[in-house]
């Protein structure tokens, strides 16, 4: 497909698109099959809307039968009814055991966006392994992991807003009104950060927690 606008419920035969707009459903969410794999070019948009937690009635769906890849194509995801946080929509499903190849432009893997007011994350390996879901957030700073490295360093990772700024925070016991500021860390355009605590082996014990904008 060249340009135009795909739209509607129903099969679709053709796999490759490097132009024009890809958008479920008439006046509301549907759900468009595709039946020989899915190839998204940069000149693609893809234009989703949700307003509740449902596939083909609450939010708009792509079935694919093969594999997938997105080439740094448009996202246009419209939240038009409030969605619960938490609530995980999964707007590509692929029935092929390969992962997503690709992604969609400004949105790595776990890119937090907003959409009238609300916020959600992007996810390229959710439901079977190889669903791209779209989850509701909260936007708050999540700690995801954390390591002890050699000379007893302890790294700490977490999870936030794409370019936001996080202070990291130790206290050796809790409940504790002594937190002590160790320092910031910038996430990454996936939300990702990390902070190496480099006085971690002082301490038989260490709590740890961070701050966001």
């Amino acid at each position: 497909m060249l340009g135009g606008r795909l739209e509607g419920t129903g099969g679709f035969g053709g796999s490759q698109f490097v132009g024009g707009t890809i958008s479920p459903g008439l006046n509301g969410p549907g759900s468009i099959t595709f039946h020989s794999g899915l190839q998204l070019g940069e000149a693609v948009t893809v234009a989703l809307d949700a307003s509740g937690p449902e596939p083909r009635t609450g939010y708009d769906q792509l079935e694919v039968q093969g594999t997938v890849s997105i080439t740094n194509t448009v996202l246009q995801f419209t939240a038009t009814g409030p969605i619960p946080i938490g609530t995980k929509l999964l707007v590509i499903t692929n029935d092929s055991t390969d992962t997503i190849t690709g992604t969609f432009s400004g949105k790595p893997e776990a890119a937090l966006f907003a959409s009238n007011l609300q916020l959600f994350r992007i996810r390229y390996a959710e439901g079977s392994g190889n669903d791209l879901a779209i989850v509701r957030d909260d936007g708050g700073v999540k700690l995801t992991g954390r390591r002890l490295l050699p000379g007893g360093q302890f790294e700490v990772r977490g999870l936030g807003t794409n370019g936001a700024i996080y202070s990291i925070y130790a206290s050796p016991d809790v409940p504790t009104n002594s937190w002590q500021l160790l320092g910031t860390s910038t996430a990454d355009s996936s939300g990702n950060f990390l902070f190496t605590d480099p006085n971690a082996f002082q301490f038989p014990r260490r709590f740890y927690y961070s701050t966001g904008p």
